[in-house]
Parts: structure tokens; sequence; C-alpha cells
């Protein structure tokens, strides 16, 4: 017996495990870091690139706030660095979780 699939389902079902993470501002704006799966080839080579120079410079460790703002740039487009600012500060910490959280839902081993 076949299985009939629906566009529609195909699409919910891959919303279901690859949607974005949402992130409610302060303002009651809001951002949304898509899933690294549902970026565009250039992006996720700029995402490799970043993590890959972090490494290679010790780039988290000399400027954690600004690794974290470049990231959160690539993965949620223009102005998600300002938005995230303002509402961190530079409270590395709080980035460091927020990239930990998202990472978590991002995974491409999950597929």
């Amino acid at each position: 017996m076949s299985k009939k699939l629906q566009l529609d389902d195909i699409r919910a079902a891959a919303e279901r495990k690859f949607g974005s993470v949402v992130i409610e501002l302060s303002d009651g704006g809001i951002v949304e870091l898509k899933n690294m799966l549902r970026l565009s080839r250039e992006k996720r080579d700029k995402f490799a690139d970043l993590v890959e120079a972090s490494k290679a410079e010790s780039g988290i460790a000399d400027d954690p706030t600004k690794f974290f703002l470049d990231v959160f740039e690539v993965i949620g487009g223009d102005g998600t660095a300002d938005k995230l600012r303002r509402e961190f500060g530079e409270d590395a910490a709080l980035f460091a979780t927020l990239f930990e959280m998202y990472s978590e839902g991002s995974e491409v081993g999950e597929a």
C-alpha cells in the first residue's frame, strides 16, 4: 500500500522539526533565529566561517559578545544583533545561553 503525502503536510512536518527559535523582546517585538537547515548555503557557510575563525583565533575568548552577535546576525537576519544587544547589553553569559538553547534545537544530526 502506498502512502500519499500532501505538500502542506510535508511543510508542516518540516516546520515542527526544523522551525525557528522565536524570542519575544521587551518592546513587544520578536527576533527569529532560523534553524541551520532553513538557512541559505551562503549563510550556512558564513556561520561555519565564524565558528572556524573563533577556534583558530580564540575569537570567543577575545570578545565573546561580538562573536555571538555576529552569529545571531547571520542566523536571524539584518537587525537581529542590534535588537539582542539592546536586550542583553554586553552580558556574554546571556548570549551564550541563547546560543546553547538555539543549538539544541538546530542540530543537523536530528534529522
